[in-house]
């Protein structure tokens, strides 16, 4: 098709040339008006003024032909319109002839006439019928002597249709402003627009850049590179049978073998596991696109669960599949994605276990009670360790947590009593409550920055606790979260901490420094006192906690605080003042003193809180300095001031039964909280309120009589007085009924029967 072009371009060039400056030849266009024959739609170009008149027809090509008139602008077009009904390869080799021959003279016209073909000064000539004709039009038989002159060409614009031809294919022309004499050209390479796309070589074949051209779709390759070669998995793949390496990049495969396995039931090659265990029982879903693993009644020790069931992934063992079955390890593939609740309860013998790397949730319980568990690891793609998972697996020593896990249940390890160490990934944000709880082996723990709270007890009683890093985005840690933990000497918390729960350090007889931001330092606690939780409630960022001779004192807020007693004296003297001010004693200053035996208050103190003196079981006096405005003791209780508030009963009293003084008026919250000696207790007519918690956990206390004066019985006031078997008032019923009581008042206690308008002592 080039060939074709090139030459057909070739002879219209030749004929053009001559019509430049014989512009006297050019056919007269008629009254009606001229056109210029330049078009960029596949039009056929004019090289001189169309004809226009009634007696003319359009033709194919779209120039009109007169049988008195003829334009025309190829030598095949005019052959045509002069009778010539060859085709177009027929017509180029009449002309230029066939292989190196030379070109026919003339061929059969229509109606018998034949046009005669000649080349004359470049320009072709067509003879027909008597007359001669160029590409002009009629000419005389002697050419008039033409005048030559520079042309002046407009734009290149494309000739006739380009769909599906290259760039450097297509045919271009101009015209002359002046004479309308045409050029010719093909296009070139350079008209090319290409876009290049490299494509990388493949393990066998070569890599290369393609350029695609945007305007006409051609395309080249360059730059070719080598083949890569094949680069192996390092892993296996492997089935029930066989295993092999497969290649990165293509489904080449090498040393495609069966397995041999050693005693252990792996095989030596691959150490992948063998054909999954007889015995498993499986199901499937009710849609039919998985299976779940349901029971096994199989004899096997070892237990291989299968990846595939009948043609569909098992993608789940189900609840309780393994509870209480005799097997010693057990492999879970890379099919399954949960793991439910209890799947693996109580199952003592178990020592090993392999967690596939699809696995995203472990359920409820699943491991829990697995004593002959000794380690796990849990892969990355776990992201929640369920409630109980694996509480009481009492040999486990050590757990792995892959960076995926974002929550800790509830007792998930709870009582795993030979766990040393644990740390948790930064991908935890939760850990809940009772997580670790009673750890006795666990030395430290570290918890990740993106843990935000400790839920309650998490830690609580891990006697062998030593030090804790808690993560930059804790927040809250919650209630007795490190209660109990005994060797507890050093707790660092980060500046984000805003929340610490109650008696979170309850018990923490070692501790030696809680830091945080102001690098708080609370000094050494013994086993007369717990202070730790304390120090940190009321610290500001900026006091620090003062030893003054084994009493620690802080300043907030312009108030000072006794926070409570670190030395091991069992006979206590509280200083006058601090810093020659007064002070209070602080909420639990003096809790769990369990071998405090007598205080004395000095006049500068202002105000006991709530708890102070609770579980100070040998605590048999009180003793209030004659000058304090605020305090009194009368029997070696303590009252305020006036004598109305009985505000704390020496719980380490030896008596069984008590008499309240008259003129009291009320009995303060937590007065005799844990009073488990006291069998009887009368409270006189000048009582009118019984504090919250007044009689809580009395579990001797089998007698109350009570006056009827009393209006109000606070929450939980007789809680778990579960002894109490009278109550003997000295009111009404309707009286006793009108009294306002607290929730709780007497929750859980003994099965005591009322006695109204009772008179006795």
């Amino acid at each position: 098709m080039k060939k074709l072009l090139l030459i057909l371009t070739l002879i219209i060039a030749i004929f053009t040339l001559a019509a430049c400056g014989n512009k006297d030849n050019e056919p007269t266009a008629p009254d009606s008006g001229t056109s210029d024959g330049a078009t960029n739609d596949g039009a056929t170009p004019d090289g001189g003024n169309d004809s226009a008149d009634a007696g003319s027809t359009d033709t194919d090509d779209g120039v009109n032909f007169d049988e008195s008139k003829v334009t025309f602008t190829s030598a095949y077009s005019a052959a045509q319109k002069l009778g010539f009904e060859g085709t177009l390869e027929e017509f180029i080799e009449l002309i230029s002839g066939k292989d190196g021959a030379p070109g026919k003279d003339g061929a059969p016209g229509k109606d018998g006439i034949t046009p005669q073909f000649k080349i004359e000064d470049g320009e072709l000539l067509v003879s027909y019928d008597g007359e001669i004709w160029n590409s002009l039009g009629k000419i005389s038989e002697d050419k008039a002597e033409e005048e030559p002159h520079a042309h002046c060409f407009e734009e290149w614009k494309l000739y006739g249709s380009v769909e599906n031809i290259p760039c450097d294919e297509r045919l271009y022309y101009r015209l002359c402003s002046d004479c309308r004499s045409i050029e010719w050209q093909i296009g070139s390479y350079d008209d090319h627009n290409f876009k290049t796309v490299t494509v990388a070589p493949t393990c066998v074949e070569q890599g290369y850049d393609e350029k695609t051209c945007t305007v006409c779709g051609t395309v080249e390759k360059i730059n070719y590179t080598p083949a890569a070669g094949h680069t192996y998995e390092e892993n296996y793949s492997y089935t029930d049978f066989f295993h092999w390496l497969d290649c990165k990049y293509c489904e080449v495969v090498k040393e495609y073998e069966e397995h041999t396995f050693d005693e252990s039931g792996y095989c030596t090659d691959c150490a992948q596991p063998p054909a999954p265990t007889e015995g498993i029982i499986y199901g499937l879903s009710s849609d039919g696109t998985y299976a779940v693993v349901v029971d096994y009644t199989g004899s096997s020790e070892k237990v291989n669960i299968a990846d595939i069931y009948k043609g569909v992934p098992v993608r789940s063992i189900y609840e309780e599949a393994f509870r209480d079955k005799n097997i010693i390890a057990v492999t879970i593939p890379d099919s399954v994605i949960s793991i439910g609740d209890y799947a693996f309860y109580d199952c003592d013998s178990l020592t090993s276990v392999t967690i596939g790397n699809s696995v995203t949730s472990i359920g409820d319980y699943a491991f829990s009670y697995c004593n002959s568990l000794t380690s796990v690891t849990i892969p990355n793609s776990v992201t929640s360790i369920g409630y109980d998972a694996f509480s009481c697996c009492t040999s486990l020593t050590s757990v792995t947590m892959g960076n995926g896990v974002t929550s800790i249940g509830d007792s998930a390890f709870l009582w795993c009593d030979s766990l040393t160490s644990v740390t948790i990934p930064d991908s935890v944000t939760s850990i809940g409550e009772y997580a670790f709880y009673s750890c006795d082996s666990l030395t430290s723990v570290t918890i990740g920055n993106s843990v935000t709270s400790i839920g309650d007890y998490a830690f609580s009683y891990c006697d062998s606790l030593t030090s804790v890093t808690i993560g930059n985005s804790v927040t809250k840690i919650g209630n007795y979260v490190f209660s109990g933990c005994d060797s507890l000497t050093s707790v660092t918390l980060p500046d984000s901490v805003t929340s610490i729960g109650e008696m979170a350090f309850y018990s923490c007889y070692k501790l030696v420094e809680v830091i945080n931001k102001s690098s708080l330092n609370i000094g050494k606690n013994s086993s007369n006192g717990y202070v730790g939780y304390y120090a940190l409630e009321i610290h500001d960022g900026e006091s620090k906690i003062v030893n003054v001779d084994d009493y620690l004192f802080i300043t907030s807020d312009g108030v000072n605080y006794l926070l409570g007693y670190v030395g091991n004296d069992t006979e206590l003297t509280l200083p006058n003042n601090y810093k020659g001010e007064s002070y209070e004693i602080y909420e639990y200053a003096f809790l769990g003193c369990y071998s405090l035996t007598s205080v004395t208050i000095g006049n500068g103190v202002t105000s006991i809180g709530e708890w102070a003196f609770s579980y100070c079981d040998s605590l048999t006096s009180f003793d209030v300095a004659d000058d304090n405005n605020y305090y009194k003791d009368i029997d070696g209780n303590l009252y305020t001031k006036n004598g109305k508030t009985l505000v704390q009963y020496a719980i380490g009293k030896a008596d069984s039964s008590f008499i309240i003084p008259n003129g009291v008026e009320s009995i303060g919250d937590y007065a005799f909280y844990d009073c488990d000696g006291l069998t009887s207790v009368i409270i006189p007519d000048s009582v009118t309120s019984i504090g919250s918690y007044a009689f809580f956990y009395c579990t001797s206390l089998t007698s109350v009589t009570m006056g009827n004066g009393v209006t109000s019985i606070g929450e939980d006031a007789f809680w778990v007085c579960d002894r109490l078997t009278s109550i003997n008032y000295r009111g009404t019923e309707d009286e006793w009924n009108a009294i306002t009581k607290g929730s709780g008042w007497d929750y859980s206690t003994g099965n005591y029967t009322i006695t109204y308008n009772y008179e006795g002592e």
